[in-house]
């Protein structure tokens, strides 16, 4: 029987061969097919996030997060943030390009103490921080920070917009005082402006946004953090908002659905927000 087929396969080699042919075709098409598909899709997705990038201008692979603290237990929640996100690239499988952080006080009220020649009424405004702040703006009039963010007059030294400037009547040199805020030493909070600054054009770390720069006047980080991320952390209200630009060229569909699930299940809780763009 054996050598009955073999001497009809031999027959029709030919048809033969090109049956068996075209089974290995076949079977290479199929194991090949999902590495075209995913190939196809991230080619799909990095052509979606240049466009998007082209039309908005906005960077398309983007992580915003923002949390508000809470009394008696505030610095524990921006420490566990902070420890969080500081791996959130390597956790998400990407590369970070950017992170920024942001800190801001809730509305304080402040007098001008002197540095003017005319009387002014009180202004309502906050205190805030950006990471690494001095690196991405240009000082359009006076300083930027000394070293230790405190002035030779001994004053807590803090930036403005020209946007806050005009629209609070600040003056270079002025020195506000606020009078519900105070010190670890129990001493009211006293600042004195010391330059205008404004954002660095086309600099991928205002992603974070810059509209709030006219109701803020800005200190060095260190600065807000003894102040409010210190021993008296507990007796402010902090919102902190951070913004970690990934490198959108390197990923790949397949990253996407995880990268989504993670920071829903982790951010997605209590007086935390969180989006991915």
């Amino acid at each position: 029987m054996l050598v009955v087929m073999l001497r009809k396969v031999w027959a029709k080699k030919w048809m033969t061969a090109c049956v068996l042919l075209g089974s290995i075709l076949l079977i290479a098409t199929m194991i090949s097919l999902p590495l075209y598909q995913n190939a196809a899709f991230d080619r799909m997705l990095r052509d979606e996030f240049d466009t998007t990038y082209e039309q908005t201008g906005q960077w398309p692979a983007k992580l915003y997060v923002e949390q508000d603290s809470k009394q008696r237990t505030g610095a524990i929640y921006i420490f566990q943030m902070e420890s969080f996100l500081e791996e959130i690239g390597e956790r998400l499988g990407v590369e970070t390009k950017e992170c920024v952080r942001f800190y801001k006080t809730v509305v304080r009220q402040v007098n001008s103490i002197h540095g003017r020649e005319t009387y002014v009424p009180h202004y309502k405004i906050r205190l805030s921080m950006y990471s690494d702040l001095e690196e991405h703006v240009k000082v359009l009039n006076g300083n930027m920070f000394s070293g230790d963010g405190i002035s030779e007059d001994g004053y807590i030294e803090v930036l403005i917009t020209e946007e806050c400037m005009l629209k609070n009547g600040f003056v270079v040199g002025e020195v506000l005082g606020f009078t519900n805020m105070l010190d670890s030493e129990g001493n009211r909070v006293e600042v004195k402006i010391i330059g205008i600054v404004e954002p660095q054009e086309e600099d991928l770390y205002w992603e974070i946004g810059s509209e709030e720069l006219q109701d803020v006047l800005l200190i060095k980080e260190c600065i807000f953090r003894d102040m409010f991320l210190g021993e008296s952390a507990n007796e402010h209200l902090i919102t902190c908002r951070y913004c970690y630009l990934f490198e959108y060229e390197n990923l790949v569909a397949g990253q996407v659905e995880p990268m989504l699930n993670e920071i829903q299940n982790e951010l997605y809780q209590g007086n935390v927000f969180g989006e991915i763009l």
